[in-house]
């Protein structure tokens, strides 16, 4: 009886935070056909002196705004074993580092820009949505309900100030029950849209389960600096630190070019790290981005190195410190690569001709054609190069 009461005491006090964020930005609801349940504010008075509009190419345009928030490192991209995912996806995440280094948590309010894996929307990459960037997270321990509002108040501020309309904005406030590996707990959240892009979210975490008898709240507030700069207009192109090759492939449409930049940002981060592709956990990942590069890239057949190169520089620039050489990772995806094209060379030769030779894929893609050239004629090896 006494958990069963707690848990509906919990229930009021979403509910009532709920209420109180309407209450205190003043939401009210939007009739539109966009099926979604958005809010907007019924105004918002802003200071015009106080207008900074920011580049966001640094982490130094965020810390400048937000302050009162120390800045910490960043996490390792891979997360040690044992821990809730396969990458680092928020800032939330630090939390765990700071608990299994200190095995405690204390006040505190910080900054973390760190460099995210997503694999899961590996297939859903397009201008706006990828599988890695940079993500920008507030993370304020121990906060009370008013913080979080006006945290959110911070937010609303920081993006009207980068030039965004506040009749533009919407908003959706909600609860919601998270289970975090073994960890179960309670959040009242609102997401931030620009009309129908969402720009992040900001959450308040009622119980962070800290022990078996230990729970405190914390405010989360996150959000990609790669789709923000491209939702406010920030950057012509989704990808930034990639527009010499949007450029130069001008005739071919973006979201191609960023389905091909996309995999190959995500698998330096992992092969920086010192993984190599195999058949498990970050390995199988990484040989996963690599189907995703030569399948998108077959027909352009843009330059790895140089998106390697790109992709590492852009990396180093939000913090991200590479475990290995730029050579070791460039050799781990260039092999990875070409063993994915020598599979869909020798799938192309059984679905187009149907004949099926073997040859071991695991080498360079040259001495793979070289002993393909034992089997089949210089027709074949080039009808099918056209089309892998």
């Amino acid at each position: 009886m006494e958990n069963l009461s707690n848990t509906n005491i919990e229930k009021k006090d979403n509910l009532g935070l709920k209420l109180l964020v309407h209450k205190k930005l003043g939401l009210e609801k939007v009739g539109d056909s966009s099926g979604k349940d958005f809010l907007k504010l019924s105004n918002h008075p802003i200071d015009d002196k106080v207008f900074r509009n920011l580049d966001f190419n640094t982490p130094e345009d965020f810390s400048s705004f937000f302050e009162g928030y120390k800045m910490v490192e960043p996490d390792n991209v891979c997360r040690p074993i044992g821990q809730t995912t396969l990458f680092t996806t928020s800032g939330v995440q630090k939390i765990e580092t700071i608990l299994r280094k200190d095995g405690d948590l204390k006040n505190d309010k910080f900054i973390c820009i760190q460099p995210v894996i997503r694999s899961q929307f590996m297939d859903k990459v397009s201008d706006g949505t990828s599988s890695s960037f940079v993500n920008f997270s507030l993370e304020s321990i121990n906060s009370s309900q008013e913080d979080f509002i006006e945290i959110i108040k911070k937010l609303v501020d920081f993006i009207i100030q980068q030039g965004v309309r506040s009749e533009d904005l919407r908003f959706i406030v909600d609860d919601n029950d998270v289970k975090w590996g073994d960890k179960n707990f309670k959040n009242t959240y609102i997401k931030l849209y620009v009309n129908s892009v969402e720009l992040g979210d900001c959450v308040y975490i009622h119980n962070y389960p800290v022990t078996s008898t230990k729970s405190i709240s914390i405010t989360d507030l996150g959000f990609g600096v790669e789709r923000l700069r491209w939702a406010l207009k920030k950057s012509s192109f989704f990808m930034s630190g990639f527009e010499n090759i949007y450029i130069n492939n001008q005739n071919v449409a973006t979201n191609l070019i960023t389905k091909i930049i996309d995999p190959i940002k995500s698998m330096v981060l992992i092969a920086g790290e010192g993984v190599k592709s195999s058949n498990k956990n970050h390995g199988y990942r990484l040989r996963q981005f690599s189907k995703r590069f030569v399948e998108n890239n077959r027909n352009l057949k843009i330059n790895e190195k140089d998106l390697i190169h790109t992709a590492l520089l852009y990396w180093k620039k939000w913090g991200y410190v590479n475990a290995t050489t730029e050579e070791e990772i460039e050799n781990v995806i260039i092999t990875e690569n070409q063993r994915n094209f020598n599979m869909n060379f020798l799938e192309a030769v059984k679905n187009t001709y149907d004949i099926s030779i073997y040859i071991d894929i695991n080498q360079t893609t040259e001495n793979f054609l070289k002993q393909a050239g034992l089997s089949l004629s210089k027709d074949i090896i080039n009808n099918i190069l056209k089309i892998t």
